[in-house]
């Protein structure tokens, strides 16, 4: 008895090429404003759009159907634990990297703060005082601002009205706390609603589809 061959389905293709190339672009934009061989200054007023397409990007990629609770696990996992780890790693360097800091000059840190005041800087997401850790911003502040996105993601993701309400909301907000605030607030609290208006309206555009299709 011979059995009927049959044709295998195609894999279900779960990426978009062109959002994998728009991050890369980012990618290659945040590594030239910061880079030694470049004017970071020059190169910061002229790619300023790299980090805010993240956020947009995060939205676009969201996909509905998971509870908030669900949601914002999978991004501490996702998040806070490499962020966690990574600042751990480095801070137990820290008695090399202060011994390197004492010998040459090291971009513009005149201070050193003791062990246990990085780590309290890690602890509470502090960029200008992490020194080696600073880079892992993005990871904190992506959680932070997560946390109104994923409360307002399932509202506003197929109004156009609803989406531009919140977003205009969130950086009103966003700019008040600026007024208000003294110093840089922890966890990136000043700079969550901003980057979670942008997650909305990426979310809203991805929703639609408001981009040409391969």
């Amino acid at each position: 008895m011979t059995l009927e061959k049959t044709s295998e389905m195609p894999a279900v293709k779960t990426r978009l090429d062109y959002v994998d190339v728009a991050k890369g672009m980012m990618i290659l934009a945040v590594v030239l404003s910061h880079a030694w061989f470049a004017n970071s200054d020059i190169l910061g007023w002229y790619l300023p759009f790299s980090m805010p397409v993240f956020f947009f990007l995060s939205g676009f990629t969201y996909k509905p159907g998971r509870s908030y609770g669900l949601n914002i696990r999978r991004r501490a996992v996702s998040l806070l634990l490499p962020y966690f780890i990574f600042c751990a790693v480095l801070n137990l360097f820290f008695p090399v990297y202060a011994g390197l800091v004492k010998q040459i000059s090291m971009m513009s840190y005149t201070y050193l703060p003791k062990p246990g005041a990085l780590w309290l800087a890690v602890l509470k997401a502090d960029a200008l005082n992490m020194l080696m850790s600073t880079p892992m911003w993005f990871l904190v502040a992506l959680f932070t601002a997560s946390l109104i996105f994923f409360a307002l993601a399932g509202w506003t993701r197929k109004s156009l009205e609803r989406t531009i309400a919140a977003a205009v909301i969130l950086v009103a907000a966003a700019v008040v706390i600026d007024i208000l605030k003294k110093g840089t607030l922890v966890w990136f609290i000043d700079l969550a609603p901003y980057a979670a208006a942008l997650m909305l309206i990426g979310t809203y555009c991805g929703e639609k589809k408001l981009y040409v299709k391969p």
